[in-house]
């Protein structure tokens, strides 16, 4: 975001005497936990051992199922 535009923002809050939030959406995804089963295959060029599927245990930013 370009500051001009927050600059523009923050002074059209103050002069209707508006109250802005902050927050951290990317610090959101790697704290978040899984409410879904969602499995994954192994990379490919990945030589797994065996031919086991992977469960996710956590939320992985950046991912489609991320969101």
């Amino acid at each position: 975001m370009k500051f001009s535009l927050l600059r523009m923002v923050l002074a059209l809050t103050a002069k209707h005497d508006l109250k802005v939030h902050q927050m951290d959406v990317k610090a959101a995804y790697l704290n978040g936990v899984l409410e879904e089963e969602i499995y994954l295959e192994p990379p490919t060029g990945f030589k797994p051992r065996d031919s086991k599927v992977w469960q996710l245990g956590k939320l992985i930013y950046g991912m489609w199922q991320g969101g």
